[in-house]
């Protein structure tokens, strides 16, 4: 008997012809390559290289298990940053590299990095222990009556006018990846940090603290073609803050029947009227 097994890794194409199934094991070994991400840690706000940081490709495919051939068995490697931040993390299960970082005091990074990339892994102090700030996911969109919705922070629910929401959407394109254009109710108002500003490229609620005391506007269109950022919301009293997560490659959606369209985000929002608003990830250290 002969057997013909192709196997895939998104571009790439690794073939082989086998007398017997139960050299399967050893075939998916044969089809694997080494690769390599280069890169470096520093402190996200000190903008110092951290040394001696393990940088974490955690990854699943093909392999044995109890002597049972799996497909997702988990393989982890493992690289260290040197005295000047910079690591070279080798790999050889699966092509795009889930990268993790876990060190005290800083928030958790996690991120995909592409082989032969450079990543710079720019991690965030962990704040001062601090009440935790009410938060979720909020939400805006368009139901199929044409009734559009928008978000009440003080609620923490959606509202169908300004007189019970602080963020209203005025226009909503309809396709996925379409435009919305959101409006500030009342004495409130929108302000938008891109991620070219920030900085990094996911988790864009850890690396904000503070909201802006000025520069505010009423209207703000969400491009879900570009690369987002963290918007920044004075309320509709005008005196309370939150933000939230514009990330147009992860963002979530409500799965209800009488809506068209439905954009949810991560947010935290101060009761208390603070502009201080810090987010955590808290690293996964045992």
């Amino acid at each position: 008997m002969v057997l013909l097994i192709i196997l895939k890794h998104r571009w790439r194409w690794c073939a082989i012809r086998s007398t017997a199934v139960m050299l399967l094991p050893s075939f998916t070994a044969s089809c694997r390559w080494t690769k390599t991400i280069h890169g470096g840690v520093t402190d996200y706000d000190a903008r110092t290289p951290l040394a001696g940081v393990a940088v974490f490709a955690n990854q699943s495919g093909w392999g044995t298990s109890r002597g049972t051939l799996v497909w997702d068995k988990e393989y982890r490697y493992r690289a260290q940053s040197g005295p000047t931040g910079d690591f070279v993390l080798q790999y050889r299960v699966g092509d795009v590299a889930r990268l993790a970082v876990d060190l005290e005091g800083y928030n958790h990074y996690a991120d995909y990095a592409a082989p032969g990339e450079r990543v710079d892994i720019r991690l965030k102090r962990l704040p001062p222990p601090h009440p935790r700030l009410p938060g979720g996911q909020l939400r805006f969109g368009l139901k199929k009556d044409g009734t559009r919705y928008g978000w009440a922070f003080d609620r923490g629910t959606i509202g169908s006018s300004c007189a019970e929401a602080d963020v209203i959407p005025e226009r909503v394109d309809e396709d996925p990846r379409g435009q919305i254009l959101i409006s500030a109710c009342g004495r409130g108002g929108l302000r938008f940090i891109p991620a070219e500003s920030l900085g990094v490229q996911t988790d864009f609620l850890v690396y904000a603290d503070t909201a802006p005391e000025d520069g505010y506007a009423g209207r703000l269109l969400l491009n879900f073609s570009g690369r987002g950022g963290i918007v920044f919301v004075r309320t509709r009293d005008g005196m309370h803050y939150a933000k939230f997560a514009f990330q147009p490659r992860a963002f979530g959606s409500f799965l209800d029947p009488d809506v068209k369209r439905d954009a949810a985000f991560g947010y935290v929002f101060d009761p208390g009227g603070s502009r201080y608003l810090p987010f955590e990830i808290a690293p996964r250290i045992p």
